[in-house]
């Protein structure tokens, strides 16, 4: 099989892109879900976003262990797009295999055949969802950081217990961040959001270099580089854009 060439299906469009950061809720996704066919955006999930079912139109990761993790569970689970720079995907006939930009590895790649890494799904996200033609793309879950309230979000495992939640608004993710073997009984993690966010000074600027405008809904989240606005704000604005270009439209066809 040979490289996919991203397409623009999705022209001049304001894309939603779900991370997996924990500021995210249940309630927001909901929101998106409820209003998605009013406000004529797109959304692209990252990662297990899957989960959240067919409304999320296309689904990117990068991360072969998540691959090998969640390939049959995807497959069997997402009706929609999938899209990855994991090499072996190249063979799977499921998934449209793009591959990553070697000589431009941080920002934003224009090549359709090929997306900037920028070290994270979320991060090469972004350039996939440009490649799609977004103008405007919202970042949802994109919170470089773990969650800074001592109350754990709850999940429940396969066994119905529940376990806290520090990194993601889901479960399948190792928790990153642990003190100590001696307080936990595991291993310490390293967080990785310091890399994460080296890569976003080179994005700034090839958005706008670009003209593409980003918009940061992880309101306590630790990227500076894009304007903060809620969720709710931004689908109730883009609902209301949508009516009133459906209503210069039928004024024009008059």
């Amino acid at each position: 099989m040979i490289r996919w060439r991203v397409p623009r299906i999705w022209p001049d469009s304001t894309v939603f892109v779900v991370g997996g950061g924990p500021s995210l809720t249940m309630e927001q996704l909901e929101t998106l879900r409820q209003h998605k066919a009013e406000g004529h955006y797109r959304v692209l999930g990252i990662n297990k976003a899957f989960e959240l079912g067919g409304w999320v139109d296309a689904v990117y990761f990068g991360d072969k262990k998540y691959y090998d993790k969640f390939r049959k569970k995807m497959v069997q689970f997402y009706p929609g797009l999938l899209v990855s720079t994991v090499p072996q995907c190249e063979r799977d006939r499921y998934v449209k295999y793009v591959g990553k930009d070697r000589k431009k590895r941080h920002g934003i790649s224009e090549r359709p055949d090929a997306i900037c890494w920028n070290k994270n799904s979320g991060c090469s996200g972004i350039n996939l969802a440009y490649l799609f033609g977004a103008t405007h793309i919202i970042l949802l879950g994109f919170d470089m950081a773990p969650m800074p309230d001592p109350t754990p979000i709850k999940t429940t495992t396969k066994k119905g217990e529940d376990r806290p939640k520090a990194t993601h608004w889901h479960d399948g993710y190792p928790e990153f961040g642990r003190p100590s073997r001696d307080e936990t009984g595991k291993p310490p993690t390293k967080l990785p959001y310091n890399r994460y966010l080296k890569v976003i000074p080179q994005i700034a600027k090839d958005a706008k270099r670009l003209g593409l405008q980003i918009t940061d809904c992880s309101l306590k989240g630790q990227i500076k580089h894009w304007s903060k606005r809620s969720v709710e704000e931004l689908i109730e604005e883009e609902v209301i854009r949508c009516r009133e270009n459906c209503k210069d439209s039928k004024g024009q066809g008059q």
